[in-house]
Order: C-alpha cells, then structure tokens, then sequence
C-alpha cells in the first residue's frame, strides 16, 4: 500500500503511480456518496433529514440499493486492508511539540459522552452531551474566520483537541475491538498506547470497512414502515445534537422559543482540529527552515500534515 498522503505531486501522480489502489479509492468514495444521495437525497449536505424523522422516507427499493453498496464497500475496503497490511507502515515522522498537552477527544454514541483520552491513548476525563458548553470554551483570531475551540479546565493552548479516526481508534468498544477488524494484520499493527498521526488514513481505511459492516447490521434492525415519528415544532427549549461525521465531531446546539430558532452554534470536525492543525504546521515550517524558505522536504511533510486531516475551511466558517 503506498503512503498516499505522504506522496509528492498529489493525486494525479497517485493515479499514474498507482492507479489500481487510486481506482479503489474512487470506487469506495462513490459508493459511499450514492449511499448518502439515496438515503440524504443529497450527495452533500443531505436534505431529507428532519428532527427526529426524515422529511423524505426511503423506500424498500432505495434501501436495497443501500445494502447492495454497503455490501461493495465492505469487500473493496476489506482487499484494501489486506493489501496495505502486506506493506510496513510509514515511519513515524510527524510528531506533537515537545511539551505540547495533547488531548485525543471522540463522542461515545451508546452513552451520549465524550471522552478524553492523552498523548499515550490513556484516559483522562469524560462529560455529557449535556455538558458540553461548560467543557468546552471557543477563542477567536483575528487572522482567520474559524474558532479555536478547546478543553475549558486545561486552558489555551493546553486543551485543544484533536478528533477523527484516531481518536475514535481509542474508545474502548470501538472499531479496534471489532472481531473482524482485529482480524486484519493491519489492525494489529496500531498501538493505542502510542497514537501516532501517520496511522491516521489506516484507521480511515479500517472504519470504511467497519461502518460498511454497522449499516449492514442496521438495515437487519429497520423496518422501512416505522422510520419516522411526529414531532412537535411549537416549543420552546434547548436541544443539543452531537454525532461522530467522518473527518470528527459535530455538534449542533439549537435554543427554541415556541418553534422558532433564537440561537444556534454549530462545531465541525474541521474547528476541533483547527488548532492544533495550525500548532502543527508551525512547528514542522520552524523545524525545516533552510535560509529565508522551507526546505523541499519541509515542504512535502507541511504538505502531508494538512491531507492527514483533511480540512474543509468552508465548513468551519459558517
């Protein structure tokens, strides 16, 4: 499996390098959107969903379609996997600064509680959906239009956050404790007590193949006439949604005043790692300056930094 996210000259080099994996990767992208378009009627930003129901059912024949890419995914991702595990991982190159907290945060759908975990995968500390607010505080800059949140008890720079793939790798019950996921040599290869950055597409690629496996499971559990309830839109509240997208975190915070919106705050996966992503890059230019310029190498590894979470600035600016 090459190290796709450490490659110079970027995708179409990738494509002429090693167009079978590159066409893989397409494939599973794809299959992934079609599955979004036909449940979300939107490959992005889905439309069909409602609080509590969707504004557009899916039918019995849409949801075949679902099982029939679920089941496309699984088995691409899982020759995916087999083929990368084959090969030895990158070597570690990208590392936090020296005496940087880091704090590996990743929301637990069962419980409803985001959990903490330090620079060696431990734990440190847990809180509610709930609490939210009161853990988890926002800085401006004046340079950029994307807030800084971080960890209220620890402070700036100390709590910033990283969220995504790796750190949903250390959730106990989680993607890592899957049988069949544990089954790959690639699987055994991740230490959850040395996370390291440069395994952050491998756990990528192993929760394509475990999320192909979960929608599987849930189309077993549906039934395609109950998938709806009524909901009343005329009170008044505060409701807090938080779920685990591809890139991390997103949460939704909504105050309603007799049906209408008074308030909203939205954090995107791309605003959790904003942060430490600038912390990051700036660290990796000061150690590879050559002169007035970065050196080539510099150059690339920046470069590597910024694919490995895959930012999406336009989302984080809302």
């Amino acid at each position: 499996m090459p190290d796709l996210v450490g490659a110079k000259g970027g995708v179409f080099e990738l494509v002429q390098s090693h167009p079978l994996v590159m066409k893989e990767a397409f494939a599973l992208r794809k299959a992934g959107q079609n599955i979004v378009t036909l449940l979300g009627k939107r490959a992005v930003h889905p439309v069909s969903m409602g609080v509590g129901r969707f504004l557009k059912e899916p039918t019995r024949e849409e949801l075949r379609k679902v099982k029939t890419l679920a089941e496309e995914i699984r088995d691409r991702s899982a020759a995916l996997i087999v083929k990368a595990g084959a090969n030895p991982l990158p070597r570690k190159q990208i590392d936090v600064p020296d005496g940087q907290r880091v704090n590996f945060v990743a929301y637990e759908q069962d419980t409803g509680r985001f959990q903490v975990f330090g620079r060696n995968g431990e734990w440190t500390d847990n809180f509610s959906a709930a609490e939210f607010e009161d853990n988890v505080a926002e800085m401006r800059a004046e340079w950029t239009f994307s807030k800084f949140p971080y960890l209220s008890k620890y402070g700036f720079p100390e709590g910033i956050m990283l969220v995504g793939p790796l750190s949903r790798c250390l959730l106990p019950g989680g993607m890592l404790d899957d049988p069949d996921v544990r089954s790959f040599e690639l699987a055994s290869r991740i230490d959850r007590s040395n996370p390291s950055l440069e395994t952050y597409d491998t756990c990528r690629l192993l929760e394509i193949f475990w999320s192909a496996k979960k929608v599987l499971a849930y189309l077993k559990e549906i039934n395609p006439d109950d998938v709806t309830m009524k909901v009343d839109t005329t009170v008044s509240g505060r409701g807090i949604g938080v779920i685990e997208a591809p890139r991390g975190i997103l949460v939704h915070s909504y105050l309603i005043n007799q049906g209408c919106i008074e308030r909203v705050n939205m954090l995107v996966a791309t605003q959790f790692n904003n942060p430490f992503i600038n912390l990051l890059i700036k660290d990796m230019a000061e150690n590879h300056l050559q002169g007035d310029t970065i050196s080539e190498e510099g150059d690339r590894m920046i470069g590597r930094c910024i694919r490995i979470f895959d930012p999406c600035l336009s989302c984080a600016t809302h």
